[in-house]
């Protein structure tokens, strides 16, 4: 199995990391560090064959750390701002770039990435197989200060709530801080579609479709004039069979 060291000083991404590296079964129970200083600390009297690092850091930020070390393992860079991309893609030793919030999917990505960085063999350790990866079946949005796991078929819909997001779920609704463009991009495309300027559906929970609005549990929401080519098209790639006014 490889090792891994995760820099980062939110306690709630290091849970996350945690959890997504235990799903992929390929790593020993990561390293851990608060800090860069303590980063690097670890990495000149370590090995390791990941680094996940938070661009963000208190003090010395990801990036000073590693303009300041060589012979650097793959690492995957972690941020909320996605306008560090340009200076992090510019360094060797970094193989992927991953705006928070992020999904076990995106996350995956990342570790093909890097471990297609690693050499063929390290002290007589086989790369090792990579497990074919389920469908997507969460994903995790921060909602205030917490970060929430969503089980993707419990949502119903989704609706733009000023700059945020209201998410209907069969529990309740939850706010969440994004915007609906930006969810609509991240959602799995062949469960949910945006049907109006204001909101996504879950087709799972689809009941009832017309030409002009569709129902999804005890709720009915028009089908913007703009997006009916498109929803219309959708639903019947994916088999739904409604009626038309």
């Amino acid at each position: 199995m490889y090792s891994c060291l995760i820099v980062e000083d939110d306690p709630i991404f290091v849970d996350q990391l945690r959890a997504y590296l235990a799903q992929t079964t390929l790593f020993e129970s990561p390293l851990v560090c608060s800090t860069a200083m303590d980063a690097f600390m670890v990495l000149t009297t370590k090995n390791v064959d990941l680094l996940i690092l938070d661009y963000d850091l208190p003090g010395m930020t990801g990036l000073e750390l590693i303009q300041g070390l060589t012979n650097l393992p793959p690492v995957i860079m972690t941020t909320v701002y996605s306008s560090h991309a340009a200076t992090c893609y510019d360094l060797d030793a970094v193989v992927d770039f991953l705006v928070k919030p992020f999904d076990y999917m995106r996350f995956f990505r990342g570790i093909r990435r890097a471990l297609a960085a690693l050499p063929q063999l390290t002290e007589n350790k086989p790369v090792e197989p990579l497990p074919v990866v389920d469908e997507k079946k969460h994903m995790f949005f921060k909602s205030g200060r917490k970060l929430n796991r969503f089980v993707l078929d419990d949502i119903l819909y989704a609706e733009a709530y000023g700059t945020y997001i209201k998410v209907y779920t069969l529990t309740g609704p939850v706010i969440i801080n994004q915007r609906l463009k930006t969810l609509e991009n991240e959602l799995p495309g062949d469960r949910f579609v945006r049907i109006h300027k204001s909101f996504i559906i879950n087709v799972q929970h689809l009941s009832h479709l017309e030409a002009h609005q569709v129902q999804v549990s005890a709720k009915k929401f028009p089908i913007g004039v703009t997006y009916r080519p498109s929803v219309l098209q959708f639903m019947q790639q994916a088999g739904v069979l409604g009626t038309s006014n």
